[in-house]
């Protein structure tokens, strides 16, 4: 019976971790997007 529990908790971690992945990636994507376009404007 406590299956379920342990699922639900292991999907709130999930959660919290994509969430924190997605914060995390959107405070550092702007600066990485602009090195990427730089590189590849360089390369071509």
């Amino acid at each position: 019976m406590l299956a379920p529990v342990y699922i639900q908790k292991s999907f709130n971690l999930v959660e919290l971790l994509l969430f924190r992945v997605v914060g995390w990636a959107g405070e550092f994507m702007p600066p990485v997007e602009n090195i990427m376009v730089s590189l590849i404007s360089r390369a071509a």
